[in-house]
């Protein structure tokens, strides 16, 4: 049976293994990652042997030696005590491993049209902060390490704007300005999504946040949405579902905060934007 929340930690761990590279590669190394490898296998119930390194890759490393001389032809060779995996093997392995994680990852994406919620406060910071690095989340350092409810915050909303994306085939064309078709098996919707009207809206609420005179949760709100929806108006294949989920966030906490013009000025920028996401047959 397939535990998400096993999952979501395993992908932490090996993208923090993958971010986080050894000098060299000592014996711990490889018993960390092979622990990575068994959380995969106990996530999914399935066997990842494939992706183990081989034992026999982990071989004394070579830390001295003379030239060979006239004199001396067969200089002397200086080997540490204890074994090393070479870099070639430890990355071909580990890169192996994410490639088929993501393409795992997608296949259940394309899947399913819902996800049992995982329970990130359960994370480690160090898991947290992996995922972070991997979708892009800023602003969760503070004095104090790193503020996990920033991090949290924009992990569930991502989530629920996955879930509520539409589960068919997309083709995009040039993402400025760009047409992109959305497909399904009885008929064919064209939805424009126009990024350069998102990312305005977006660079005019960075500009105002003090002028929109909103409370700190009202803050972190807004700055979570921001997180969430930058990194899809520099993707190659921008996930739309997820802009149109933050839009609608957005608007709805400006619109509950209307304190001032612009607060009211910008909410209805969101809402000339979110129609151009209307599927048109």
């Amino acid at each position: 049976m397939f535990d998400e929340t096993k999952w979501a930690k395993a992908v932490a761990r090996l993208q923090g293994l993958r971010a986080n590279h050894p000098g060299w590669i000592k014996l711990e190394h490889v018993d960390e990652y092979h622990a990575v490898v068994e959380a995969f296998e106990s996530a999914t119930n399935e066997s990842f042997s494939e992706f183990q390194i081989p034992w026999q890759a982990l071989k004394p490393r070579l830390i001295s030696s003379q030239r060979a001389t006239y004199r001396n032809p067969n200089p002397k060779k200086v080997y540490s005590d204890r074994p090393y995996c070479d870099d070639a093997t430890y990355n071909r392995t580990i890169d192996g491993l994410w490639h088929y994680v993501q393409a795992l990852q997608s296949k259940m994406n394309s899947g399913k049209a819902t996800t049992v919620p995982v329970d990130y406060w359960k994370l480690t910071d160090g898991e947290l902060e992996a995922l972070a690095h991997e979708y892009k989340i800023g602003g969760y350092g503070d004095a104090h390490g790193i503020d996990r409810t920033v991090i949290i915050n924009a992990l569930v909303k991502r989530d629920q704007a996955m879930n509520h994306a539409t589960p068919s085939s997309m083709s995009f064309g040039d993402v400025t300005g760009s047409v992109i078709q959305v497909g399904t098996s009885h008929s064919q919707a064209t939805v424009t999504f126009n990024a350069q009207d998102v990312r305005a809206i977006v660079e005019k609420i960075k500009s105002n946040m003090d002028e929109l005179q909103l409370t700190e949760g009202e803050r972190e709100e807004l700055r979570t949405d921001i997180q969430t929806i930058e990194p899809q108006l520099v993707a190659t294949k921008p996930k739309p579902g997820i802009v149109s989920a933050c839009l609608n966030s957005m608007k709805t906490t400006l619109t509950a905060a209307a304190r001032t013009a612009i607060t009211a000025e910008i909410a209805q920028d969101i809402t000339h934007v979110l129609q151009s996401f209307h599927p048109h047959h």
